[in-house]
């Protein structure tokens, strides 16, 4: 049987293509259009036989039957197409810098700020990321209705002067507690509005407010619904477990201050979903107990889970650890989805894999992002307000983000651009985990988040084999 397609060791699958293996079945996965193709494992070996760089010259004529040429040739087809499989000199080099210019790596686009009214915190959680990288003789402090004024002007000038026009633009009212600075927080409300009505903030701008909950008055509640703000409020599970990690600073637990500010948002109608942070305290139980308890007793919709982060004094995560954290989340969200409750930080993965995208950055400091600290410095992460690096502007100060070189090192750090990154199965889902976990680890904003390099492959994983699960197999 005569083919253009072929070409006697002219192919070779693409250095971004992995192969997984179950069953019989072998998942060719393309990690950055997210292409993934099934096939049976003889017509795998069949594949590799075709294009290994000499391949045996009787290949085609050697299967018995013409369908069975005609389907080898029309997946060849197929994967070369995909990109899947390519010839010996295609250029991946450019392919990849394609997908980095498509994100915009390396180039700064604002569409968030993080407004942190205080520094200060009424709870003394032991696994805090901001508390536990605070440094000793730290002065704390409560972000003025200026300095708010001012920060809220920058990032207007930020939107208006993006390369690109972000889809989604927000501002976080985040801490410490914000809540502690109640006056700060109702003067951000009263300028963001009227900000909006001078067209100077997008009417869409989305608003959100991520507090422990127990500072949520009738007064907060109402300003809440009437802005139209979302509600992040931190719960880790039933009462017992949520009073091991999240205490007063008297060690009294804190669960009962929690759900009745939880409870009075809904009950006034507010959006508002819970965070909910994995540890020693909650991991054994996240799926069976603490997920249930979450959808069925509070009624959310949605929740985010989140990973452990190390500090200066001592690491708090393990690779045992996240894979546990990790195997949890992914039960917990086949029970969700179900029942139409979703988890964020498994969304982010698999809006990735089904829409054929990227993931390119996990965290938005890489390069979409202001922090403003209660003193109106400037930065990329909240998790260094209290060191202060990489905070390298200030609200007074006529700050450019789009120039600066902390701003622009920041919006390169991707998977798509760590050399150790390129190999890796994961690459296009991942989004590179915490860059503070990554330079508190390394010394640098370089290094790997280990966290994540178990995540985001264990997640990978079980993406492609329940799509399989799903759609028959491709031959």
């Amino acid at each position: 049987m005569k083919s253009s397609f072929n070409l006697q060791g002219r192919l070779r699958f693409s250095r971004f293509v992995h192969l997984f293996h179950r069953d019989g079945v072998v998942a060719v996965y393309h990690a950055l259009s997210q292409e993934t193709v099934f096939l049976q494992e003889e017509i795998a070996r069949l594949i590799r036989k075709f294009i290994n760089p000499i391949p045996p010259s009787n290949l085609l004529s050697s299967l018995p039957r013409r369908r069975d040429q005609q389907t080898l040739l029309h997946l060849i087809r197929f994967l070369t197409k995909a990109k899947i499989v390519v010839p010996p000199d295609y250029d991946e080099d450019s392919e990849l810098e394609e997908v980095q210019r498509r994100y915009h790596i390396g180039q700064p686009i604002i569409s968030i700020i993080y407004l942190l009214l205080t520094d200060r915190c009424n709870f003394a959680c032991s696994y805090c990321v901001i508390e536990n990288a605070i440094p000793q003789g730290h002065r704390f402090s409560q972000m003025s209705p200026r300095t708010i004024r001012r920060g809220l002007d920058l990032f207007a000038q930020c939107l208006a002067d993006n390369p690109v026009d972000p889809q989604q633009k927000m501002v976080i009212f985040y801490g410490g507690e914000p809540l502690l600075n109640r006056r700060g927080f109702f003067a951000a409300l009263e300028y963001i509005a009227a900000l909006q009505e001078r067209g100077i903030l997008p009417s869409d701008l989305q608003k959100t407010l991520n507090t422990n909950g127990s500072l949520i008055s009738g007064e907060v509640a109402k300003a809440i619904v009437e802005h139209g703000i979302n509600v992040s409020i931190s719960i880790d599970g039933p009462a017992a477990l949520h009073d091991e990690c999240r205490k007063y600073r008297s060690g009294r637990g804190t669960f009962y201050a929690a759900l009745r500010g939880f409870r009075k948002l809904r009950e006034i109608g507010a959006k508002v979903s819970v965070s909910c942070t994995i540890g020693g305290h909650n991991i054994a139980t996240l799926s069976s107990e603490v997920f249930p308890w979450i959808v069925q007793e509070l009624g959310v919709q949605g929740l985010g889970f989140n990973l452990l982060c190390d500090s200066p004094d001592y690491r708090l995560s393990s690779e045992e650890y996240v894979g546990q954290a990790t195997e949890a989340i992914i039960e917990a969200f086949q029970i969700g989805r179900q029942l139409g409750v979703y988890e964020d930080r498994m969304m982010r993965k698999i809006n990735a894999f089904v829409n054929g995208m990227v993931h390119p950055a996990d965290c938005a400091g890489c390069g979409r992002q202001l922090v403003i600290s209660p003193d109106g410095k400037v930065g990329v992460c909240s998790a260094f307000t209290g060191s202060k690096e990489y905070f390298v502007g200030d609200v007074e100060g006529g700050f450019n983000p789009f120039m600066d070189e902390v701003f622009i090192e920041w919006s390169k750090r991707s998977p798509l651009m760590i050399p150790q990154c390129m190999k890796c199965e994961a690459l296009g889902i991942c989004g590179g985990g915490c860059v503070y976990n990554a330079k508190l680890l390394h010394g640098t904003i370089w290094g790997i988040d280990p966290r994540f390099c178990i995540h985001s492959k264990r997640v990978l994983n079980w993406m492609i084999w329940d799509l399989h699960d799903q759609e028959p197999i491709h031959s």
